[in-house]
Formats: C-alpha cells, structure tokens, sequence
C-alpha cells in the first residue's frame, strides 16, 4: 500500500505560490479540494515526502508541466457561455474584415470549435481562431478534435451532423 504524502499548511501554501508563480493561477481559494486531491497525484511522482516534491516541482521540467496540466484540468463542453460567444460573432461580424481571435485557455478546445461552428452559422468566412493553454494533455486532445458525452450535450443533432463527423464508438470527430 502507498504511503499517503499530506502537505503541512505552511507546504500547501508553498505550492499554491509556486504554481502562481509559474501559471498566474492562484488556487488560495481552491486549497481545501486541493488538499484532498493531490496524494493521488504524487502517488506517480516517486517522492518520499512533500518537501522533496516541492524542491523536485522548482528544478524539474516534466514534473512542472505534469503539475500544470494536474492543476488546470477544468469543466469545459461546446457552446459554453454561449451568450459571450454570440457577442464575440456578432462584434466579429460587425467589422466586416479579416478577424483574429485568441482563445486563452482554450483547455480542449471546445471553446474554440464552438467560435468556429458559430461563425460558420453566421457566414463569417475570414477568421482566424487561435487556443492556447498551458495543460498539454488538453492541447494534445483539442488538435486531435474528438469528443463524446457531455461535452456534446448543447449541440443540436443537426450541429452535430453538419460540423462533426460520427464513428461506431460514439465519438464524435471535428469535421475540417
């Protein structure tokens, strides 16, 4: 059975200021949940205790970035805040030239799909959408553009039919 590796307060909340200092995410409001859910991550990160983890998470690049994606794995699902999208369609269409559009974080991209299904809609031909996020796992998955489930559950099967493609597993692929 593994050990269970629990920070101290004073630990927690070093590591709250490492991730703001790598990140800009302040997870102060965050720390109880975050408490809870970070033995389970340490369990794959071969350390013996919480302080060799921290001197690890400061000189380690790979375990700096597995860290991220651990802490910025977020809810996200298509047409989410759809009221700011149709604003950013409207606004885009209003200008009637080329429009630049940075996704910041744009998590698995379903935000960005999102603004592209919604400009199609509108006949906006001449954009050009960017996502970025500092989670590679979630980048890796956004380019792959596969999706299932939930994250689907506001798109209309007409959407679905027009902007994805359908496969036997019940994923449902980006169209491009």
């Amino acid at each position: 059975m593994e050990k269970k590796i629990t920070p101290s307060e004073l630990e927690l909340n070093e590591f709250i200021k490492i991730i703001n200092e790598m990140s800009g995410i302040d997870l102060t409001d965050k720390k109880n949940i975050l408490a809870l859910k970070l033995n389970k991550f340490l369990e794959g990160t071969n350390t013996k205790n919480f302080s060799e983890f921290l001197g690890k998470l400061k000189s380690n690049r790979q375990l700096k970035q597995e860290t991220l994606d651990f802490v910025t794995i977020g809810e996200t699902y298509f047409l989410r805040e759809l009221a700011q999208l149709k604003e950013i369609i409207y606004y885009a269409k209003s200008l009637e030239k080329r429009v630049n559009i940075l996704s910041a974080p744009c998590s698995s991209g379903e935000e960005v799909y999102s603004l592209a299904l919604l400009a199609a809609q509108n006949f906006i031909k001449d954009m050009y959408i960017l996502g970025v996020d500092i989670n590679s796992s979630v980048i890796e998955k956004a380019k792959l553009g596969k999706y299932q489930g939930r994250t689907l559950q506001r798109l209309s099967e007409s959407e679905k039919r027009r902007f994805f493609l359908e496969s036997e597993d019940k994923f449902y692929t980006i169209n491009k």
